[in-house]
């Protein structure tokens, strides 16, 4: 008896000490924005990605249509929906889901993005009103229309503009993005948060998604809208990001660092057409479950954003003050047209 204890105490001890004996079986999902799935087709043909290159689930294939949503089985048992809108994207989800009698367990949702959104309608109303003229532009766009405006050069103006806006407060609206207000809106539409797996992971693979107040209150927001148990967890990147044929780890950050380090990037990029050659260490913004309550940290000096089960650090030993790239500048006002990253579009921005 006392023998059947102690294996008994020392399997209850061991299970808390490693919580990934407790972790549930799930699909992965890459979600690919039509005009993203076009980039990297493209990008695709001019560098082949290897077998397990961190994109290539997300690119489309070089006689698909622009229809969406397309629903796609890889190779190797994941799957890669490529979407127009917000409600497509979560209707697709649901309906891959159901069919496969499985929960989601990785979550991958890429698109370009702003702080605290991501450049993509929010439903098929949206998608065909005037606001989203130029997303319509850029999505129905030839390859090599959108391949070479993501190698574009940034200005520094237009990396302040966008960090004045990712530390507004008020309500603030941009024309043709999806931010946290969307998806408290649709997610419950589709009981979205009963298809993840209660240790899920959704990475939001785009440019400054957690970046400042913004960017918190979205990744917090996400995180208490979706997750329901203690290993899982949402990510956004604080810095740009990276992710072309170079980066086959998974998404690397870029950022303004200094007038001499911004003018030599912007001098090499478009000619070199490599991320890898201007990745820096990057933060990464997490959220989830501390103690009950769901909290959000950086975790910083990091290479790459994973979209798999990796998690890149815990809660209890994230960084709870803001990184360099997210000092909140005196007498920060929103600009009233905000550059959307990898594009050469314009977003309207209004304030209330």
């Amino acid at each position: 008896m006392k023998f059947i204890t102690f294996l008994f105490v020392s399997f209850i001890f061991s299970n808390l000490l490693n919580p990934s004996a407790h972790a549930e079986t799930g699909i992965t999902v890459y979600a690919a924005e039509i005009g993203i799935g076009k980039f990297h087709r493209k990008d695709n043909s001019v560098h082949p990605y290897s077998n397990d290159h961190a994109w290539k689930p997300y690119i489309l294939a070089n006689n698909a249509s622009l229809k969406t949503p397309q629903i796609i089985q890889n190779s190797d048992s994941t799957y890669t929906i490529f979407y127009s809108n917000l409600d497509e994207l979560l209707a697709s989800s649901r309906k891959l889901a159901i069919a496969k009698n499985a929960k989601i367990k990785n979550f991958n949702i890429h698109a370009h993005g702003l702080p605290g959104h991501m450049w993509f309608p929010r439903d098929k109303k949206a998608e065909n009103s005037f606001g989203c003229e130029n997303w319509r532009t850029s999505a129905t766009a030839e390859d090599e229309e959108n391949y070479n405006q993501y190698y574009g050069a940034v200005s520094k103006e237009e990396i302040i503009q966008i960090r004045n806006l990712s530390n507004q407060t008020g309500g603030v609206g941009i024309a043709c993005v999806t931010g946290l207000k969307d998806w408290e809106e649709l997610a419950p539409k589709y009981n979205f948060k009963s298809l993840l797996t209660n240790d899920a992971q959704i990475h939001f693979l785009s440019c400054v998604v957690g970046l400042g107040i913004m960017g918190e209150s979205f990744t917090k927001g996400i995180a208490n809208l979706l997750l329901s148990g203690d290993g899982a967890r949402v990510q956004t990147s604080v810095n740009f990001g990276l992710g072309d044929w170079s980066m086959s780890e998974g998404m690397g950050f870029w950022d303004y660092q200094n007038d001499t380090q911004l003018k030599r990037d912007n001098n090499n990029y478009p000619k070199n057409r490599t991320d890898r050659q201007e990745m820096q260490k990057g933060s990464i913004r997490i959220a989830g479950f501390l103690n009950g309550i769901v909290t959000t940290g950086l975790i910083s000096n990091r290479d790459f954003m994973f979209a798999d089960e990796r998690d890149p650090g815990t809660l209890s030993s994230a960084h709870w003050l803001e990184t360099s790239s997210e000092i909140i500048l005196p007498k920060s006002v929103a600009p009233k047209f905000i550059r959307i990253p990898g594009t050469k579009f314009k977003a309207k921005v209004s304030t209330q």
